[in-house]
């Protein structure tokens, strides 16, 4: 249980963290919330109604599947990450949205 509550704050800590590389990126903060809340959310349904294979990469999907302790069942039995790996794909997401924001932060703003 223990795991599932740290890797879940980390989960949605560094979803907030994307949103932030996204606000650096896009530099205006409703586009921003939108791509974030569009991309992360909106996007995981849309993956969800067209194709199961996607859906274990998707931030939102890796939070709810395979950081928390509670695995869903579904008829497709589709294949979620494991909860370390879930976790390094998500900090991977989000170390490439924070370096790309940073790298445009200092290249616009220097």
């Amino acid at each position: 249980m223990l795991r599932a509550v740290v890797l879940t704050g980390a989960g949605f800590c560094l979803v907030g963290l994307i949103g932030l590389g996204l606000g650096a990126i896009i530099r205006h903060t409703p586009a921003a919330i939108a791509v974030l809340v569009g991309g992360v959310y909106v996007l995981a349904q849309l993956v969800a109604a067209f194709t199961q294979t996607l859906m274990a990469y998707l931030p939102i999907s890796i939070v709810a599947n395979s950081l928390t302790a509670v695995k869903p069942m579904t008829e497709d039995q589709v294949h979620f990450l494991s909860p370390w790996t879930g976790l390094g794909m998500l900090c991977l997401y989000t170390a490439t949205t924070l370096g790309i924001g940073a790298w445009l932060l200092a290249r616009r703003d220097a």
